[in-house]
């Protein structure tokens, strides 16, 4: 395996680092990673992490500011608030942890804290710090295992993937996720076998899978490294035992971890990660979407392997190559079985961070192949970086710009309709729930997913379109949000029902950034009795 550092050092290679395995393994590889060429008293590599980091920054901040909460967003953030109000005021908590993709004790807070700063644009400026950790830790994981030039090129792959750019404008689990998966694989690497390290690494993992549970499926990942990574140091049963006390340390903690929660946090578990419901996407449609967001990293991953093949490295070195391209692929065949793209965009992104460290590798190379020679590589590798950001842009407007509708006007017309008293149905009713939270208190809003309504005349219990068709009948709802579009054949039955009673009106009729969907807005307001 080739190592560009020593096990106590950033800089120095361990005496027996294998030749001809990586970019920092020559003589001449090794002495540059010592003394390296620097600009005002850094190294160069570090001038490319700090362009990837300020490129980051300037991708996302041209994001955050335009666009209203989405739905989740907006869930996690009021729930974040009500997380707090019960650790402070005990006030009564509902049940987030039986459907919650992650402990609702966990992030949740942490989103509501900044969002209490500065709305969300503060939790998405959140999302962007840890994302932001994330491609540091890809260049110390790449400069442990391949030299520091890989290490930068590795953060500024990450740089340019949508999934990287979307994410870091982001305001749900899926950022401090990544940065403690992201965490968990610098720490395997590090550790190099010794039991300190190790300890870390296991509980960073069960962190984790506790922010959320769908950061599991990376956990076998960061085991395997802990075991590859201790190979030069030690035997094999002793390198796989350390492998065992990552997986102990993070089991444990897990395992308290849902003793604590009860049975609504693992009712959580399996109705979120588990025992997912199935969808009706193709195999071959989410390879596809998959390919669009993470191909050139997975195929720059590729090209690392068979560097580390063709150079002759021991089988742990190329272990690792596989362990960190297999990473990539775990997302899309995992979402494949279940035949569902939601979040694939967001998942896909924990394997990309495995797989940068092995195409810096490669880039490296690359890099160092022509390095007094010739010119061409790294114009080669600049326009390939340059070509991926380019593809990526449209890739992320197309998730982030038009993924969801602007409620901004929305909720601008609904403010005033409302106050503390009255019943409110709205569609994806977490974001009025979440941006009039001051004006209303949460149980008030009920949405189009899920309700029961139980006929004050016959006693029964009803759901689906009988029961709103009912409530609307009985004048239940002081006001109606609908947006013709996420459940639309519902959508057309609640509006006949309106229409049909004539103490509802209609007020507004609101465009969207999304074609199809616009806001029809109805409110109570009983006939005059005549006489």
């Amino acid at each position: 395996m080739s190592w560009a550092v020593s096990p106590h050092s950033e800089e120095a290679p361990p005496t027996g680092a294998e030749p001809g395995t990586g970019p920092g393994s020559s003589r001449r590889a090794r002495r540059e990673e010592q003394t390296g060429r620097r600009w005002l008293g850094l190294p160069l590599p570090v001038w490319f992490l700090l362009l990837a980091l300020a490129a980051q920054a300037g991708l996302a901040l041209r994001l955050i500011w335009t666009r209203s909460t989405f739905t989740d967003e907006a869930l996690y953030l009021f729930a974040g608030h009500d997380v707090v109000a019960n650790w402070v005021h005990g006030a009564k908590l509902p049940n987030y942890a039986g459907y919650f993709s992650g402990a609702p004790q966990l992030y949740p807070p942490i989103g509501a804290a900044a969002d209490t700063l500065g709305g969300t644009p503060a939790a998405r400026l959140l999302g962007l710090a840890c994302m932001m950790g994330a491609t540091v830790l890809a260049y110390l994981a790449a400069s442990r295992l391949y030299g520091r030039t890989a290490g930068a090129l590795a953060a500024l792959v990450l740089v340019a993937l949508t999934p990287t750019q979307f994410l870091s404008a982001f305001s749900t689990y899926d950022p401090m996720a990544v940065l403690l998966t992201a965490l968990a694989g610098y720490l395997a690497i590090r550790a190099e076998g010794r039991w300190g390290w190790l300890a870390a690494t296991g509980a960073v993992v069960a962190l984790a899978d506790a922010v959320k549970y769908a950061s599991a499926l990376w956990s076998p990942v960061v085991v395997a490294l802990a075991v590859l990574c201790a190979m030069p140091r030690l035997r094999f049963g002793a390198a796989l035992l350390r492998g065992v006390f990552v997986a102990a340390v993070a089991g444990v903690l897990l395992g308290l971890g849902i003793l604590a929660g009860g049975d609504r946090l693992w009712d959580g578990i399996k109705m979120t990660t588990l025992s997912r419901q199935t969808g009706q996407d193709s195999a071959s449609f989410i390879f596809g979407e998959s390919w669009d967001w993470v191909g050139p990293v997975w195929l720059l991953a590729v090209a690392g392997l068979v560097l580390l093949c063709v150079r002759g490295a021991s089988w742990a070195s190329r272990g690792i190559g596989a362990v960190l391209l297999l990473a990539v692929m775990l997302a899309p065949v995992n979402q494949a079985r279940i035949n569902l793209t939601v979040s694939l965009h967001k998942h896909v992104t924990f394997g990309a961070w495995f797989a940068c460290l092995l195409a810096g590798y490669f880039l490296a190379w690359l890099l160092e192949s022509g390095r007094g020679r010739r010119v061409w590589q790294p114009l080669v590798i600049s326009a390939g970086l340059a070509g991926v950001l380019a593809v990526g842009l449209p890739n992320t407007d197309r998730l982030y710009l038009n993924g969801w509708a602007d409620a901004t006007q929305m909720v601008a017309t609904v403010r005033p309709l409302v106050n503390g008293d009255g019943l409110y149905l709205a569609e994806n009713s977490p974001v009025p729930r979440y941006y009039l939270r001051h004006e209303t208190d949460g149980a008030q809003w009920v949405s189009t997913w899920a309700y029961t309504y139980k006929d004050p005349k016959d006693k029964k219990n009803y759901t689906g379109a009988p029961a709103y068709e009912k409530a609307i009948a009985a004048n239940k709802f002081n006001l109606v949000v609908l947006d013709n579009k996420t459940t639309k054949d519902l959508d057309v039955k609640i509006t006949a029902a309106l229409q049909a009673n004539k103490n509802y009106q209609q007020v507004a009729d609101l465009p969207s950034n999304i074609k199809g969907l616009h806001y029809t807005v109805w409110v109570y307001k009983p006939a005059p009795k005549n006489g």
